[in-house]
């Protein structure tokens, strides 16, 4: 008996519609927007908190914010796909294809978004992709 791939992923029994689908990742694209804005006011404040206790320079205050960005939205990407490792129970799997993942996109240089929640998208998406199709390949075997 072969299960539908979203009913392994999000361990329901519920059948999901393209429609709800859709539905679905228009919010997340909402919710990603938002997030990325929140985000950039988060290492604002954070860093000129560190610039006023003289912990960093005003003069590198704008490269530090940019840094305080790229960890953070890296934390969130990383964070978010080992959630849902862990709502499959697929840790051990996902940690493999993070390191090959990672570390592949590391020395070829990936493809860039525009946007963080763009990158976001496509990083889970192509992990949920991934999964999907290990899924499918362990049950014909």
């Amino acid at each position: 008996m072969q299960i539908p791939f979203f009913e392994v992923i999000f361990c329901n029994e519920r059948s999901f519609s393209a429609t709800d689908i859709v539905l679905g990742v228009d919010k997340l694209i909402m919710s990603s927007k938002e997030a990325e804005i929140m985000i950039e006011k988060i290492a604002i404040d954070l860093v000129g908190q560190m610039a006023d206790t003289k912990l960093i320079h005003k003069d590198m205050e704008e490269r530090y914010v940019y840094v305080t960005i790229c960890w953070m939205e890296k934390f969130i990407t990383i964070g978010t796909i080992i959630l849902i490792s862990i709502a499959v129970q697929k840790f051990l799997p996902t940690l493999f294809f993070l390191i090959f993942f990672l570390g592949l996109r590391k020395r070829t240089g990936g493809y860039h978004f525009d946007k963080f929640y763009q990158c976001y998208l496509a990083s889970v998406l192509s992990y949920l992709a991934i999964l999907g199709i290990s899924t499918s390949l362990a049950a014909l075997y």
